[in-house]
């Protein structure tokens, strides 16, 4: 019997056994739609009471060399370099130049640049709720 008090569908394997999902939930530890999607591709029970294992490859990067012959992986690259794990995978689709793929984070630049910035984009009215209407009254 599984939760709510239902009848469990039984199904019968090609050894002849019968079990429910549940039963193989017991046995084995996966999870209950484990269970039903094993045993809606096969009735073969060896491949059905295949036991929960910890893979080992689970949690495993993908190593990638560079041109001067170290390997990295992309969350070691992610904390060397201080980026995001897309900015390593693009830097490392795009190159493999250790110069390029171990470049620090860029900053947005000195005090003085984005000063620079900030004024250009309050010229062009960002941050200025009338700006519309000095637009407007420019195209005048």
């Amino acid at each position: 019997m599984g939760a709510n008090n239902r009848k469990s569908k039984i199904y019968v394997l090609t050894d002849g056994t019968e079990v429910t999902a549940f039963d193989i939930v017991a046995k084995t530890g996966v999870s209950v739609s484990t269970a039903r999607c094993r045993l809606a591709r096969t009735r073969d029970p060896e491949k059905i009471f295949l036991i929960k294992s910890n893979d080992p490859k689970k949690g495993k990067f993908k190593s990638y060399t560079l041109d001067d012959g170290s390997v990295w992986t992309i969350p070691e690259i992610v904390a060397k370099a201080g980026i995001s794990k897309q900015c390593a995978a693009a830097r490392l689709h795009r190159s493999h130049e250790v110069a390029l793929v171990l470049k620090t984070k860029s900053t947005n630049g000195t005090v003085i640049q984005q000063a620079k910035v900030t004024a250009s984009m309050r010229e062009r009215m960002y941050f200025d709720p009338d700006g519309f209407w000095k637009l407007f009254n420019k195209a005048m």
